[in-house]
């Protein structure tokens, strides 16, 4: 009885979808299959899998036990990486002026691994992409209360999304110099 493992698990923190890994056994015979080593962890026909797991942790083992009707026992390991939950936080507003990007701060990314940020609206005229970990906007027009949508995304699949509102500003232009007083800005 020979056992080999295919591939390892990667999953997240109360994921309700079943994550698989292939355990295969060069046996003709019926063989019992024992799984053990992560609470929630089951194997059937070879199959190890994962359901709704609830404590985070990279480089766990699952070991799997195949036994043959004569007796013969053999084990083998998969490697569990469970992440923990996903979460992103940064700036809720950024302004620009018309025909200039404007970067937001860094967004903050807890949780998952090999982590994936995107940005995505349906404004037209408005572009939005993700630069170093920050919101870059460009809008040749004015516009106000326009909405990104700023994603990000795990290895596992995990997903979390924080909105941004956006607002472009025409560009300020003077034809004079001011006289006799204070300017005042709008803000």
């Amino acid at each position: 009885l020979v056992l080999s493992p295919s591939g390892s698990i990667l999953t997240y923190v109360n994921n309700q979808n079943p994550v698989t890994a292939s355990v295969a056994a060069t046996q003709t015979s019926a063989v019992e299959w024992q799984v053990s080593g992560y609470e929630g962890a089951t194997v059937s026909d070879g199959t190890v899998s994962v359901v709704n797991p609830t404590t985070a942790g990279m480089g766990q083992t699952i070991t799997v036990t195949a036994t043959t009707a004569y007796g013969q026992s053999k084990s083998a390991q998969v490697t569990l990486d469970v992440e923990d939950a996903l979460t992103i936080s940064g700036d809720s507003e950024i302004s620009a002026i018309a025909g200039t990007a404007e970067l937001s701060a860094a967004f903050t990314v807890g949780g998952g691994s090999g982590n994936e940020l995107s940005a995505h609206t349906d404004v037209v005229g408005l572009t939005a992409t993700i630069q170093d970990g920050c919101l870059s906007v460009l809008s040749a027009s004015p516009m106000q209360d326009s909405q990104v949508t700023v994603t990000v995304t795990s290895a596992a699949g995990q997903t979390a999304s924080t909105t941004v509102t956006v607002d472009v500003y025409n560009v300020l232009v003077f034809s004079s110099q001011p006289t006799g007083g204070a300017v005042i800005y709008p803000m």
